[in-house]
């Protein structure tokens, strides 16, 4: 019985010594999967035509929506405003064109270009809330 014993100990001893053999370690997983690559991001920070409103009788300032389109004409994203303040948009690097959802003329696109890391800020025409168009 104890040679059984000490048999038994001494297979399953080997047989997890062989499965330990077979595992991969952190450093061999690292290794297959390639180094970790981080894209840089860019920041957009656009000031479209300021708009007032009447709401009862309080005047909001809202700015008004645009699109961002790559360099080669697809749309990346459509921004809207909920309050006053532009919001800030990360994108990738590049070349950008900016189009503002309003009914003047097309010489309000503006294009962009964003550096990796840093912020870009357009300043539209009529952007200054104390030159904001009336919208009653």
């Amino acid at each position: 019985m104890r040679y059984l014993i000490g048999k038994f100990v001494t297979i399953v001893c080997l047989a997890g010594m062989t499965s330990c053999a077979n595992a991969a370690t952190w450093q061999d997983i690292q290794r297959q999967a390639g180094p970790v690559v981080v894209k840089p991001e860019a920041y957009l920070k656009v000031y479209s035509e300021a708009r007032v409103y009447s709401d009862g009788d309080v005047p909001r300032v809202t700015r008004v929506p645009y699109t961002i389109y790559s360099a080669d004409g697809k749309k990346v994203q459509r921004v809207a405003f909920n309050d006053e303040d532009p919001q800030v948009v990360t994108l990738p690097p590049g070349n950008y064109v900016i189009v503002p959802q309003t009914n003047m003329t097309k010489s309000q696109i503006v294009g962009a270009v964003l550096e990796p890391g840093q912020l870009t800020e357009v300043h539209m025409k009529g952007e200054d809330p104390k030159y904001a168009v009336l919208d009653f």
